[in-house]
């Protein structure tokens, strides 16, 4: 969606459906997609963990191809693997901003203020949530994250 909003044509050619978030189900996923007959066809992989990453990594290395991969999670292996040029980048779900999030919030609550009074915080109206943005990792940055 954000491909698209940006508008970039994308074409996905293969989601996972069970994806196991396991390294070695990253690895047998795009080692079958590379072969498949959409194989040539990948320009970009995106993993929904770090894991699963390491595995296509492993994967794209045997079969001598290597494309941009993007994940989740900014494990240090993760960060190991974007020093060596392997991973594009990964996002870090930003834990402690959500814990400052919560108690910034309860603090409010608990003093009887409008909970976002006084933060940097916006509550969602629909769903009463508050979304705390997740942190690119990145070449140009993974050292701050080490």
């Amino acid at each position: 969606k954000a491909f698209v909003d940006a508008g970039i044509k994308v074409k996905q050619l293969a989601l996972e459906a069970d994806p196991n978030w396991s390294t070695q189900h990253g690895n047998d996923k795009m080692a079958a997609w590379l072969t498949a007959s959409f194989g040539k066809d990948i320009e970009l992989v995106i993993a929904n963990n770090d894991g699963m990453a390491f595995g296509a990594i492993t994967a794209m290395k045997a079969a001598g191809v290597r494309l941009p991969i993007y994940s989740v999670d900014a494990l240090a292996q993760a960060l190991t693997h974007i020093a060596d040029g392997e991973l594009d980048g990964t996002v870090l779900n930003d834990g402690v901003n959500q814990a400052r999030a919560t108690l910034d919030l309860a603090i409010n609550a608990a003093m009887g203020k409008e909970v976002t009074a006084g933060t940097a915080w916006t509550l969602q109206a629909a769903t009463k949530a508050v979304r705390v943005p997740y942190v690119a990792v990145t070449p140009e940055n993974y050292q701050d994250f080490q």
